[in-house]
């Protein structure tokens, strides 16, 4: 209650009052002048859930209206006081607020104003880079009185001067929040996961862990309120009660006697005294248990106690529990005299005529000037209910450890959390099937048994930016055992493995993306499917063959052996040992040796050229149709030809060669049907033209036997 040396006066019904309200720039002036038809009321509540609840804090609100004043007012501070009996000296100090609606009446006459204490502004703001700022480290560390002090001095509100129960409790950087780019977090109840946090949620939770309540007082300073523990007094029987102000032991309360009120309604029932606290961070967790009995407070999802031990938070819990246990009272409403200097928190009695009621205001509204009246509230259950008593929140988490047991008509589901650390397992029953499941948040890493009627499955994954996905599994059933292992990475595409056994056979497989070998093992054999087969060591085979078949995408196989390669392909193999290597097609076969430069091929036709000359088969029985050359045609043939010098593409030292061009020497023979020139692909599939200089050798001859007889004759003619 408010000390006011004049706080009788409000009582008296004859007394002037005079209602002052003044802008901070002092431009606006309002008195019971402008105030139209004494409409002012004050609203100021600590708790207006139904059930009591420790952590509440609620703004102050006045609403007045007025008439003959034309400067707008939102936006502004306005301090309000009231004047008793003329004393101007000692003016009683009703509040400061700040206006949020200045509403012109509809036929502009008057201006309906509502406006806020500074409670309003720090419930509603964002705080998250407040919060960074203190604890900016997830080992950072302060005491609550630090974390407190320095959350009023954010705002430039005054706090009273208090210690509270649980100000030495260690604060560390439990929850990662950021802040939201409109600098609010959207309403004053929540906040998004990783986006912000509310003042409220701040507050709320500090007022919370030391089991008491906030609002603004007249001064403008924050009030931590504790409501009065045992206030009730000892008094004797009714029928020996004899009058309203013998009490044999007195009341911790204020008394409002019969001429005080006009009306009162109460409960039947009184809210019993709290005697077992409960600390968790969610619903259905553990938590710490403090106290005896079967009326259980809970505190839920308080960030401030994240990550705190089992017997620190036993110590917490008792500091707290201290304070809310104790609280005894009945839910009332009353239509009283005004009396402002009543405030929210206060312990009051009214004597009814059948009921002494002994209680709290926990809610307020003050209405008039002249004839003020206050309509006071306090509500509340009988007995506290399963309700989780915290207030709603989703911030991200970074420290705490929760126990939790939820158990339904259709499942069993156990869950141990170490938030800092990030681990979790849980263990899931129901009728069909039994899980279980640990995860390591912080290494990516996670396993999991799952068991029904049908198989048991074992899982492990591991998560991780480096590489990818790792994952691995082993299901068993009465028919089969099955192993996989698979990895998802960028690099490298998906990699799987699996080995599967059952009575009939073994199968293994191994793929990445498309690319897959495999080998399956039953009694009949093993087959082997892969895209390259390598044998090291000794292979015996004592019977039987072996059967090779090239993978259609490749369509060759490829046999190694230090320095040594062989390659079947459809078109033909090619053996390469050392500097030697061999090429077999089916119309030619070509030797080489890359470090003499020696050469050698054979056609279809039975031709070949080889380092040490020409070779060819020449037997009569092997030929038909032969006819001799026309010399005179051979001699035309051989002069048309035109002996060129050149350099071939593969010679790196450039060495020039004298020889023929095959397209020349197919120009100079015409359409004559002869093989002197044929085409032939190499291994790049390019074709190219090959000369068979062995052709011209017969119209070498047949020239050189044309120009002899020639020269004959010209001897004979000389002679």
């Amino acid at each position: 209650m408010v000390n006011y040396q004049y706080s009788n006066l409000f009582l008296k019904d004859s007394v002037d009052k005079q209602l002052n309200i003044v802008s901070d720039d002092g431009k606006i002036n309002i008195t019971n002048t402008e105030l139209h038809q004494e409409k002012f009321e004050l609203t100021e509540s600590l708790c207006s859930e139904s059930e009591l609840t420790f952590g509440a804090c609620e703004a102050g609100m006045i609403k007045f209206t007025v008439s003959n004043v034309f400067l707008p007012m939102k936006g502004k501070w306005l301090a309000a006081k009231m004047t008793l009996d003329g004393h101007e000296d000692k003016p009683f100090q009703i509040g400061r607020y700040k206006v949020y609606s200045d509403t012109p009446t509809a036929d502009r006459t008057c201006r309906d104003v509502v406006a806020y204490d500074a409670l309003y502004d720090i419930l509603s703001s964002d705080v998250t880079d407040w919060y960074n700022q203190i604890l900016p480290q997830k080992d950072s560390k302060v005491t609550l009185k630090q974390f407190r002090d320095s959350f009023f001095n954010h705002f430039g509100v005054e706090q009273e001067e208090v210690s509270l129960v649980n100000d030495e409790m260690i604060i560390e950087k439990t929850v990662e929040v950021t802040a939201s780019s409109s600098g609010s977090s959207g309403t004053a109840e929540t906040s998004t996961i990783g986006e912000a946090m509310s003042g409220k949620e701040v507050l709320s939770c500090i007022l919370e862990i030391n089991g008491c309540m906030g609002n603004i007082g007249r001064d403008g300073k924050f009030r931590y309120v504790y409501l009065t523990q045992e206030i009730q007094g000892l008094y004797p029987a009714n029928d020996l009660y004899p009058a309203d102000d013998l009490y044999p032991r007195n009341p911790k309360s204020t008394s409002i006697s019969k001429s005080q009120y006009i009306s009162a309604q109460y409960e039947d029932y009184i809210v019993r005294t709290i005697n077992k606290l409960q600390i968790r961070e969610k619903e259905n967790d553990i938590g710490v248990i403090v106290g005896d009995g079967g009326n259980t407070y809970v505190i839920e999802g308080n960030f401030l106690v994240y990550g705190k031990g089992t017997k620190e938070l036993n110590e917490i819990g008792e500091k707290t529990l201290s304070k809310i246990k104790g609280i005894i009272y009945r839910p009332f409403s009353a239509d009283c005299k005004g009396n402002p200097c009543l405030e929210v928190g206060d312990a009051v009695r009214l004597t009814t005529k059948y009921e002494l009621i002994e209680t709290y205001i926990l809610k307020r509204t003050l209405k008039g000037i002249q004839a003020l009246r206050d309509d006071l509230e306090a509500d509340g259950e009988e007995y506290r209910t399963s309700k989780v008593n915290g207030i709603q929140r989703s911030i991200l988490q970074l420290k705490g450890k929760s126990n939790t047991l939820e158990r339904s008509i259709e499942e069993t589901k156990s869950t141990i959390v170490d938030v800092e650390k990030g681990l979790q397992s849980q263990i899931t029953q129901t009728a069909t099937e039994i899980r279980s499941e640990v995860k390591n948040t912080t290494d990516g890493l996670s396993s999991r048994i799952t068991q029904n009627s049908e198989s048991i499955t074992a899982e492990v994954s591991r998560a991780k930016n480096a590489e990818g996905t790792l994952s691995s599994k082993i299901t068993q059933t009465a028919e089969s055992i099955t192993a996989e292992v698979n990895r998802a990475n960028q690099k490298e595409g998906e990699l799987a493995a699996a080995i599967q056994v059952n009575a009939a056979g073994i199968t293994s497989k191994v793929s990445r993306d498309s690319v897959i070998s495999e080998i399956n093992q039953s009694a009949e054999g093993v087959k082997i499917r892969a895209d390259l087969l390598e044998l090291k060591g000794n292979v015996e085979m004592t019977d039987g063959y072996i059967q090779l078949e090239a993978v259609e995408a490749k369509n060759f196989i490829v046999l190694k052996r230090e320095g040594t390669e062989v390659t079947m392909g459809n078109d033909g193999m090619s053996a390469i040992a050392d500097s030697r290597k061999a090429i077999f097609q089916y119309s030619q076969v070509s030797v080489e040796d890359t470090d003499t430069g020696s050469f050698a091929k054979i056609l279809a036709t039975g031709t070949g050229l080889s380092s040490y000359g020409w070779e060819s088969y020449s037997d009569r029985r092997l030929k038909h149709g032969i006819e001799s050359l026309d010399r005179e045609k051979s001699a035309a043939l051989i002069q048309s030809l035109r002996p060129c010098k050149f350099i071939y593409n593969y010679d790196a030292e450039g060495h020039y060669r004298h020889g023929l061009i095959a397209q020349e020497v197919l120009n100079a023979v015409g359409n004559e049907d002869w093989a002197i020139c044929s085409e032939n692909p190499d291994s790049d599939g390019n074709t190219y033209y090959s000369l068979d200089k062995t052709e011209l050798i017969a119209d070498l001859i047949a020239t050189v036997q044309l120009q002899q007889e020639e020269i004959e004759e010209l001897k004979r003619k000389v002679g």
